[in-house]
């Protein structure tokens, strides 16, 4: 459940950090610039507590069914059609969001 008026801890794992890529657009419109303009998101730091993870791009479907808390996918590419276990992922978070 959301509680109204909570900060929430929010680690934002980008598609660069996960494929190990530098540069990449989608990360940097829709990882970076998130972090920069809002105090409680960071980028995801293995370990670290956070309320809401936003996998921006990132199919990591052990820690999507591990993480208690709020789970967010960010699709923006056709990337996962023939590798990624998306139904799964899918019904293991909270939310997605599409472009």
């Amino acid at each position: 459940m959301i509680e109204e008026n909570k900060n929430y801890r929010c680690g934002l794992l980008t598609f660069e950090q996960w494929y190990g890529k530098e540069d990449m657009g989608s990360s940097r419109i829709r990882g970076h610039w998130i972090i920069n303009n809002w105090k409680e998101a960071e980028l995801f730091k293995q370990g670290e507590k956070y309320d809401v993870v936003i996998f921006q791009k990132c199919y990591w479907l052990d820690y999507v069914k591990a993480f208690k808390g709020i789970k967010i996918l960010d699709l923006c590419d056709p990337d996962w059609l023939d590798t990624v276990p998306i139904i799964d992922i899918i019904d293991n978070v909270d939310a997605i969001t599409v472009s």
